[in-house]
């Protein structure tokens, strides 16, 4: 046996892989989403909801994008992805892809929500690989 854990901390470990593995899928797919069927559209920010950290001294954003959508209504969408590079001046032009049936917009030049469903993917096969393999080792002792 590779790793020593009690069983019960295989069976969270285990959980705790499969949760990080299906939040790192589904940020995956989402992204996806936008990247296929998402409109391009020129937006200008109209806020920045800023949040800081409790335990490190940064701060992560998630700026407000707005623009005119296919009906010619002018709508404000928060971003999908919030991230420390994201502090943006208020009126400033980026540009996002929007989808009709989603909430939120994606940066398009933005890489971040990719990385970070690839980092959420492999924390969680790791994590779930080590939980399997302690419960392995505990039904074959």
């Amino acid at each position: 046996m590779f790793f020593e854990i009690a069983p019960t901390g295989a069976i969270i470990c285990t959980l705790i892989g499969l949760v990080f593995t299906a939040l790192g899928w589904a940020l995956w797919d989402e992204i996806r989403a936008y990247r296929r069927r998402g409109t391009l559209r020129e937006a200008i920010v109209s806020d920045v909801r800023v949040r800081q950290s409790r335990k490190q001294n940064s701060h992560t954003y998630q700026p407000v994008f707005s623009f005119t959508d296919d009906t010619g209504a002018e709508v404000e969408r928060l971003s999908l992805i919030s991230s420390t590079a994201y502090d943006f001046a208020i009126g400033s032009s980026h540009r996002v892809l929007t989808l009709p049936d989603r909430k939120k917009v994606l940066l398009a030049d933005g890489v971040g929500g990719r990385a970070l469903s690839w980092i959420f993917i492999a924390m969680g096969l790791v994590t779930l690989l080590v939980g399997l393999q302690a419960i392995a080792g505990y039904l074959g002792a």
